[in-house]
């Protein structure tokens, strides 16, 4: 009986394995598609997946690397209009990311 499960988690490991590599929704070039990001959401609600509880964007991995305008709009999606307007204010780039960082802390 545990031989079984053992080869049913290795079998569901490997799925979602390959799952992971096949839908990608946050590079632009795997997300050309109109629907791409709508059949991603489908997916994820059907897997009961919620991305903020395994996922949380830290600075150097996100806020570093686009441009003002790409972080006033996550910061609009994210925290809302108050959170844009926050981060427009910002003198320098450098003052944006530290802004965003400090609202998108702990909010997964």
């Amino acid at each position: 009986m545990v031989v079984g499960l053992q080869r049913q988690d290795m079998l569901l490991s490997r799925l979602a394995f390959a799952a992971a590599h096949s839908v990608n929704v946050v590079v632009p070039k795997f997300c050309q598609h109109k629907n791409d990001v709508a059949r991603a959401d489908q997916l994820a609600r059907a897997l009961g997946v919620v991305m903020s509880e395994w996922f949380e964007a830290p600075v150097d991995n996100y806020f570093n690397h686009v441009n003002c305008t790409t972080i006033e709009l996550a910061m609009a999606e994210a925290k809302g209009k108050d959170a844009e307007m926050a981060v427009r204010a910002a003198k320098k780039k450098g003052e944006s990311v530290l802004i965003a960082e400090r609202l998108v802390i702990g909010s997964g």
